[in-house]
């Protein structure tokens, strides 16, 4: 990961423009492609990018995405792989372009200082770029994150590292809890009378395909618990992760 200030850094060491956002260099330098005007005499412009703006509203534009790429009720009980290819597959075919090509030598020095992870929000040759994914849940919030931003007609980094993550980001991930665990199911599911809210965990995670650790976010911002209790679960949580990792393979003393 990158930090906000770092990206900044290295904008202005490059470009000497210390207005210049990181969206507009992905942009310019698809544009600047020598093979960029030839793709657009030969590709229709997608509707789909910029079709959304800030003020669409998070159950909204997960319904725009869910019928984008033709999700039916149910889909996502497949598993997480099955269901992270399939949408990927989708991406694809909208003519999004996954992994994308050269976008210029200032993308691959971005690529070396740690960016490995953006959306490019271009008319004509929209592109996704993601590392290899640790595990298909995570997996999922992040493909659906980076559409929607493209949705939006943004262009930019995922995973950055800010102090407090601005309006896009906080959009895009609310779209991304709601695209792969809507609020409506969620709430038929969640049993508010139990001894310990976390015995909620097992059952959601059977039927959602996705992490305890995102289903306690997913509880989090609903109100089902407290930023307290969220807070006291992901320290276990990411203890546990700690010891079978340990414990899977070893220490050296």
């Amino acid at each position: 990961m990158i930090s906000k200030e770092s990206l900044n850094e290295w904008i202005r060491e490059r470009f000497g423009d210390k207005d210049l956002k990181i969206g507009d260099v992905l942009i310019m330098e698809v544009q600047r492609q020598p093979s960029y005007q030839k793709y657009c005499q030969n590709h229709a412009p997608k509707p789909f990018v910029g079709h959304l703006t800030m003020n669409s509203g998070v159950e909204v534009i997960a319904d725009y995405l869910r019928q984008l790429l033709k999700v039916e009720w149910g889909e996502e009980q497949r598993s997480s792989k099955a269901y992270y290819e399939r949408l990927l597959e989708r991406i694809i075919a909208l003519g999004i372009i996954f992994p994308p090509d050269s976008i210029g030598k200032y993308a691959f020095e971005a690529f070396a200082a740690g960016i490995r992870d953006f959306s490019v929000a271009d008319r004509y040759k929209p592109m996704l770029c993601m590392s290899p994914v640790v595990s298909y849940e995570l997996g999922l919030l992040q493909l659906i994150h980076q559409l929607c931003q493209i949705c939006l007609g943004l262009s930019g980094i995922f995973g950055v590292i800010q102090e407090e993550p601005d309006e896009e980001t906080v959009l895009c991930h609310a779209v991304a809890e709601e695209f792969l665990i809507p609020k409506a199911a969620f709430f038929e599911r969640w049993q508010s009378g139990l001894a310990q809210w976390q015995s909620n965990l097992w059952p959601l995670e059977q039927y959602f395909k996705t992490e305890p650790s995102l289903l306690a976010r997913r509880a989090r911002s609903l109100g089902c618990i407290s930023q307290r209790e969220y807070s006291d679960f992901m320290t276990t949580y990411h203890q546990g992760l700690h010891l079978d990792d340990t414990c899977q393979h070893g220490s050296l003393h």
